[in-house]
């Protein structure tokens, strides 16, 4: 027996706008989401698209973005056109920082090379980011692991950050025991 599977017709993607977002930023976020029109339509690049404006939205402190897509299907046009309807949430700020592990000459100089100060819009990759420059910097003799922790108040919508820094753990030293055990020959 023989199955003929008939998919139809391909529908291209037409239009896709954002709603929900200032007009002002409707352009950037065309280019940030980069969503080929006019090619065959998969759903799958559209998301993707969507998931890069939303992540925009994150850095800008929004961390609750969430989008909804609408779809407008023209059957005889073959043609689909999106809306991707985009729900920023609430603004979250940067509140304290705190820093843990550092002497008192060193810890205001870590705070001083912060770059987001208290009420500035919070991003999320931030924390991490800026211990892994600390580390590529080369700042600290002898650094061991660091760590960032976020407190996010949710009435608030303030995000309290705390840097954890702690030293490298001793060199170990030849421990074998004997004669040439690294002790000098008297």
């Amino acid at each position: 027996m023989i199955t003929t599977v008939d998919e139809g017709a391909a529908y291209n993607l037409g239009s896709v706008k954002f709603a929900g977002v200032p007009a002002k930023d409707s352009t950037e976020l065309d280019r940030i989401a980069n969503i080929q029109t006019g090619d065959v339509a998969n759903f799958d690049d559209v998301r993707a698209g969507v998931d890069r404006v939303l992540a925009r939205f994150r850095t800008r402190g929004y961390l609750k973005a969430t989008s909804r897509l609408d779809r407008a299907i023209d059957d005889q046009a073959h043609k689909v056109d999106v809306t991707a309807a985009i729900d920023a949430g609430p603004q979250f700020t940067m509140g304290k920082l705190e820093i843990v592990g550092l002497d008192i000459t060193s810890e205001p100089a870590i705070r001083k090379i912060w770059g987001v100060k208290p009420g500035a819009p919070f991003q999320p990759d931030y924390p991490d980011a800026f211990l892994n420059d600390i580390r590529a910097q080369d700042l600290f003799d002898n650094l061991g692991k660091t760590k960032a922790e976020t407190s996010i108040d949710e009435k608030t919508h303030v995000v309290d950050v705390k840097l954890i820094f702690s030293g490298a753990p001793p060199e170990k030293k030849n421990t074998r025991k004997g004669p040439g055990a690294g002790n000098p020959v008297q």
